[in-house]
């Protein structure tokens, strides 16, 4: 399983301590590791950035098949129960860590998104009409249906089981 979804799901707040530490708790009988044993030594009181030193070690480069089972699932998650301002955070920081994929799906899509954090940085208007957009772009994604929370989708899409 690669843990660089875990990586990247709990830096954008779609992955709980609590879910990682239950999650190895009941892998740990049937798939004793070292990522596993390394996070059931954490609780939900330890500070993040232990999780994160977890793991950065146990993250691999992303397989491009995986990327696409598990984009849907970061897009409608990242989109669920947030305002606007905290959507364009997310999905920078989501293309931040997925643009080669990313760029591939919808090259001019991306770049104009780029372009217009940019500009906003800058203080500057910007070249799309927000958020009208972007909820164009990820209506597919926001509209789909899942049944429970990001890291069960997560975990079920990983485990070779296509949701999709």
């Amino acid at each position: 399983m690669n843990y660089t979804f875990f990586k990247i799901g709990f830096e954008l707040n779609l992955i709980t301590k609590n879910e990682l530490i239950s999650f190895s708790e009941k892998q740990i009988e049937n798939n004793f590791n070292d990522f596993h044993l390394d996070i059931i030594s954490l609780s939900e009181n330890s500070e993040s950035i232990k999780f994160l030193e977890i793991l950065n070690v146990f993250a691999t480069p992303v397989d491009k098949d995986d990327f696409f089972k598990v984009h849907p699932i970061f897009i409608h998650f990242i989109f669920r129960g947030r305002d606007w301002v905290e959507h364009e955070d997310f999905i920078l920081r989501y293309y931040n860590f997925f643009s080669l994929y990313l760029d591939e799906i919808d090259y001019e899509f991306w770049s104009r998104l780029k372009d217009y954090f940019s500009l906003k940085k800058d203080g500057f208007p910007g070249n799309m009409l927000m958020p009208t957009e972007m909820i164009n772009h990820f209506n597919k994604e926001i509209e789909r249906e899942f049944i429970g929370t990001f890291f069960e989708n997560l975990i079920f899409c990983l485990s070779n089981k296509s949701i999709l």
